[in-house]
């Protein structure tokens, strides 16, 4: 794809930069390094005035990307190209296989609670007594 995020600003230790960006009319960094890996973070500011980066996640990052065609134009001149249209079907089927997997852990861990009640109330008073057939357990 010709993008690779940090999402932590500690990863830029070590990285030679080549472009830093901080917005005129936004709270946005952007640091591009050499080995063409881009770190984006903004700073909220909360009531006392304390400024508190907040580094973006690779699709907050890419979403950024997408939607800031100065920005975008920048990244080229650095040889950082994106196929955002590719990014978004991929990151639909990661979010398609998560989900996938959360239901599957959901489904098993209903099972286990089912087999849990069962065994809790299978042998209960009616069965205990006689009382089954008449029941109907």
């Amino acid at each position: 794809m010709g993008i690779k995020v940090i999402e932590n600003y500690e990863d830029l230790l070590d990285k030679t930069i080549v472009f830093i960006d901080l917005g005129d009319y936004s709270d946005m960094l952007t640091i591009v390094t050499r080995d063409r890996y881009v770190y984006m973070s903004e700073f909220n500011v909360d009531g006392l005035g304390d400024v508190e980066p907040n580094s973006l996640n690779e699709f907050e990052v890419v979403e950024e990307i997408y939607s800031n065609s100065w920005l975008r134009k920048k990244l080229v001149d650095f040889n950082i190209k994106m196929d955002v249209q590719a990014y978004r079907k991929e990151a639909e089927k990661i979010r398609k296989a998560e989900l996938k997997e959360h239901e599957i852990e959901i489904e098993m861990r209903e099972r286990a609670e089912l087999k849990r009640l069962k065994m809790k109330y299978e042998d209960t008073e009616w069965k205990r007594f006689g009382w089954g057939d008449w029941y109907g357990g």
